[in-house]
């Protein structure tokens, strides 16, 4: 059997390991248009910064694991022929297929802002971004980063961290899905004393080039300014436009089934391009995630074989370090509609979590300031994506209580103490570990 991924990225190098521990035989070609060599894309604020060197980003490929009958083909689709099982890239090569994965992810989004495909404005999206970056992340230099998701934040704290000048300017406001009002006050607040200039409510009006290879940034409300780079972060699309003609169905991303399946048998979808369901019962949501994308791939790589499996649906989780603190969120973390919060912390004080409950079965949860919350949440992922009952009544110690449930084999009771924990995780002082 011939298969090919599309893309070597997370979600192609997971199917490839997927599909690689049940067929050993078949023909797989992965398709990458970054060259041969993976490498973790969540990795790029870090290696700017110089927390981890270029060669530490890298993973080992497919067909260095030993497996025979895998080679990587360098280059970018251009069309897919479904009925005929072929596709061909840019520069001609057709290549046949029996089954095929599309993992070719997300594109950075470019802002209609004039100047904004100058030289000097860059994303942090692929290797050769982070490349043409590197010079620029040293003391004094100046950076202005225009968003104020995930991505963008990361970068900010990147260029803080390697004491540049740094402007962040948000159509709105900063982490406007991630965080609740609290933990963005308190990130702001952050910031601030980080020497962030932030620029709320307003993106530039035009970035312009300048003689001596700086960039006039100009703003309809702000002052204007003159800095080295700018770093675009307003989100990313999937890569589809190859597909026109194809017949394979899409709606922002490829859309596909339980078993991450297309339209057409025998094609199937993973990671950023692939609009897949969600653990909350939506049908089709795109989760350009790094953990989605893996999850994604699996699946994808068993049915690639023959192996039915299905998707348990997607869940958003982002863990990161933000100027000096943890911000964690999973799930759907607000108390929109009645539903029940349990705070754990004091969200005046900057350092808590929250955990988002519906009739006792937790939906999402935001952890913020120290490390410990963003464990929790971590434990209380699988609770959020099954829908398991958790409690209607607040423990007094969640991890604790999470612990007993999660690992009932490595606890005891004192002597004398009832064996048992209430279904609403009440009476857990009988219980220590070992």
């Amino acid at each position: 059997m011939e298969i090919v991924i599309i893309g070597n990225s997370a979600a192609g190098l997971s199917a490839a390991e997927a599909l690689r521990q049940s067929d050993q035989s078949s023909r797989l070609h992965i398709i990458s248009k970054e060259g041969r060599r993976p490498y973790a894309r969540v990795q790029l604020p870090y290696f700017l910064k110089n927390r981890v060197g270029r060669e530490n980003m890298y993973f080992r490929n497919p067909d260095e694991s030993g497996a025979s009958q895998t080679s990587i083909i360098e280059g970018c689709v251009s069309a897919i022929d479904a009925s005929g099982k072929s596709l061909t890239l840019t520069d001609g090569l057709k290549i046949p297929f029996d089954r095929l994965l599309i993992a070719s992810g997300s594109t950075p989004v470019l802002p209609p802002i004039p100047g904004a495909n100058s030289a000097g404005v860059h994303h942090i999206w692929t290797m050769e971004d982070a490349l043409a970056l590197k010079p620029t992340f040293e003391p004094g230099k100046r950076m202005l980063i225009i968003g104020g998701g995930f991505i963008a934040m990361q970068a900010a704290w990147a260029a803080v961290q390697c004491k540049m000048v740094v402007t962040l300017a948000v159509r709105s406001t900063i982490m406007r899905r991630d965080l609740d009002d609290h933990a963005r006050a308190a990130l702001t607040n952050r910031m601030a004393e980080s020497g962030v200039d932030l620029i709320k409510g307003e993106v530039p009006a035009s970035i312009k080039e300048t003689g001596d290879g700086s960039l006039r940034v100009e703003f309809a409300k702000h002052h204007a300014a003159q800095v080295d780079k700018v770093i675009v972060a307003t989100g990313v699309k999937p890569n589809t436009d190859f597909l026109a003609g194809s017949g394979i169905e899409t709606d922002g991303g490829i859309l596909v089934d339980e078993q991450m399946q297309t339209n057409i048998p025998g094609i199937f979808a993973a990671g950023d391009v692939a609009a897949a369901r969600t653990s909350a019962g939506q049908d089709h949501v795109v989760r350009a995630l790094w953990p989605c994308a893996v999850e994604q791939g699996k699946v994808a790589g068993v049915n690639l074989v023959g192996k039915a499996t299905s998707y348990r649906g997607s869940l958003n989780m982002n863990v990161t370090e933000l100027f000096g603190l943890i911000v964690a969120s999973v799930g759907q973390f607000s108390d929109i509609g009645g539903r029940q919060v349990w705070t754990y912390g004091d969200p005046d004080q900057g350092s808590y979590f929250n955990v988002v409950l519906e009739d006792g079965i937790p939906v999402g949860g935001l952890s913020f300031g120290g490390p410990e919350g963003a464990g929790i949440l971590g434990m209380l992922r699988p609770y959020i994506r099954q829908h398991k009952f958790l409690g209607r009544q607040r423990p007094d110690d969640l991890k604790r209580a999470l612990q007993l449930r999660l690992f009932p084999s490595v606890l005891r009771a004192r002597p004398g103490a009832a064996v048992g924990a209430t279904a609403d995780l009440t009476g857990l002082t009988g219980y220590v570990l070992p």
